[in-house]
């Protein structure tokens, strides 16, 4: 096992069972809360659940648009402390110099697993503003048995840029971790930078994949988070 490896595991295990556990209580929390809110304002636009039905916008109670939107509000809560708004270890962008858990999403390769149908580097398209980083993952797909495996710490495996760049820099001592300089040049702004990953199975040929950063700096980039596929 390699020392990049044994670091990345180290700092990955006690953020696992912490803070996000505190979030997804309180994500459910706040979900039933506004849940609740929406039936009890629900019933008083409908007098207690009487009458002939529902007289929305009348008596000063809650318009019906203003109780859906509650009522979508702590639905959307519940599902994201659920984790259905994303796969494992949707973490985005972190500021360079953070203390990271950089967990790969899936068990590594088993070995003598050779068979295989697909592979991936994810995310597959992200924004990183300057001063912040990401983690990358290469995850291949097992012709046998349809599920993805991690090969990002396989020796066989190599993630590095398709062409030489200076907006887009891998992290010190790490193998998938790439970041934007805080310094960057203003000219990298809204450029794209691609990765390629590549793995090569024992006795099979070379299987590769490509993620593309969109480089920002200054301004307001809006969310420097990418798409984690399932």
């Amino acid at each position: 096992m390699s020392q990049v490896e044994r670091s990345h595991r180290r700092t990955g295990r006690p953020s696992s069972t912490g803070r996000p556990l505190i979030r997804t209580v309180a994500a459910a929390a706040i979900g039933l809360v506004l849940l609740g809110a929406a039936y009890q304002s629900s019933l008083a636009a409908q007098g207690g659940g009487g009458g002939s039905g529902p007289s929305y916008g009348g008596g000063g109670g809650l318009s019906g648009g203003v109780i859906a939107g509650i009522a979508v509000g702590g639905a959307a809560a519940i599902a994201a402390a659920l984790g259905l708004f994303g796969g494992a270890a949707a973490a985005g962008a972190f500021a360079i110099g953070s203390a990271t858990e950089c967990k790969e999403r899936y068990d590594p390769l088993p070995a003598g697993q050779t068979q295989l149908s697909a592979i991936r580097l994810v995310p597959s398209n992200s924004d990183i503003r300057a001063g912040y980083c990401r983690c990358f993952h290469l995850e291949v797909k097992s012709a046998g048995n349809s599920k993805w495996y991690s090969v990002t710490f396989n020796n066989d495996a190599t993630i590095d840029f398709r062409d030489p760049t200076d907006c887009v820099v891998k992290q010190q001592g790490s193998k998938n971790i790439f970041c934007v300089p805080t310094t960057v040049r203003q000219s990298c702004n809204g450029q794209h930078v691609t990765l390629v990953g590549a793995f090569r199975p024992p006795g099979a040929p070379a299987m590769t994949a490509e993620a593309v950063i969109q480089v920002r700096v200054g301004g307001d980039v809006g969310a420097p988070e990418g798409t984690l596929e399932r």
